[in-house]
């Protein structure tokens, strides 16, 4: 259901979330002989979440409960 960002008005479907993470991968040589990565485990390093206006860059929630509200058009 798309929504307006109240900052550019473009009307959105999604939000980018970021958040800091560190991640475990599985690395090895693959058949020519190069380095390659494989994610295996992602561990959050604090409770900070950013959910930006894919338009604008807004950060426009700080809480996946705020964000998910205001996707599914049942802002406060």
């Amino acid at each position: 259901m798309p929504t307006k960002c109240p900052e550019c008005k473009k009307e959105i479907t999604h939000l980018f979330l970021y958040e800091k993470v560190e991640e475990k991968s599985w690395f090895a040589l693959d058949y020519h002989g190069d380095g390659n990565a494989e994610p295996v485990d992602t561990i959050r390093l604090d409770e900070v979440e950013d959910f930006e206006c894919p338009e604008c860059s807004l950060t426009l929630f700080t809480d996946w409960e705020s964000a998910e509200k205001f996707l599914q058009g049942k802002e406060d």
